[in-house]
């Protein structure tokens, strides 16, 4: 599986504002998962919630991520309760506290992130044994970053060299970044 292996990902070769771009794209997937489910869920005779505030008014607790469910027999509805809601508060509470450019200047949280989106892929597959497809279409689980090794397939090359290999780009590109430093400095100093 693709996301149990080590991958030099996006999270070394994106901009602050290509991690935002990012965060955003992987929010926006999950509006949109949030709100077919909600759909189906009040159509199965569920309640749910319109909002995130709503839903903390409905018992979710952010911090801990438990939800209060609700009284029912409906499998979707127990799902969207249970797992669904505290899934999609912590999502918009830790995209509320990392989505800033600035903070992604000085910690990437593209990694995180992408472990949000897997987590989606993976609550999207569980709806079917609680009686649902999604029509919405699946996350892009591939990075935005046309560098992301993903999308060039380096990834599994690396893979396949080992360590070794690994240890020598990451060398490759500090000797590179220190040498591109030194000549703007000499270039500085000239001026």
């Amino acid at each position: 599986m693709r996301g149990e292996r080590f991958i030099i990902g996006a999270s070394i070769l994106q901009t602050p504002g290509g991690v935002q771009s990012e965060l955003s794209k992987i929010d926006h997937e999950i509006d949109a998962h949030d709100h077919e489910l909600a759909v189906a869920v009040a159509a199965h005779g569920g309640n749910p919630p319109k909002s995130i505030t709503e839903a903390v008014q409905h018992g979710i607790d952010i911090a801990t991520g438990k939800a209060k469910p609700e009284p029912t027999n409906d499998p979707l509805v127990n799902f969207y309760h249970a797992t669904w809601l505290p899934f999609v508060a912590g999502w918009k509470t830790w995209f509320h506290d990392n989505d800033g450019w600035i903070h992604n200047l000085m910690w990437n949280e593209a990694p995180t992130a992408e472990g949000y989106q897997r987590k989606l892929a993976e609550l999207r597959n569980a709806t079917r044994d609680a009686g649902y497809t999604f029509v919405t279409p699946g996350p892009d689980i591939e990075g935005m970053s046309i560098a992301d090794p993903r999308r060039a397939g380096i990834g599994e090359a690396l893979e396949t060299l080992g360590g070794a290999a690994k240890i020598a780009l990451y060398g490759g590109l500090a000797i590179g970044g220190i040498f591109a430093i030194a000549k703007i400095v000499e270039t500085v100093r000239r001026s």
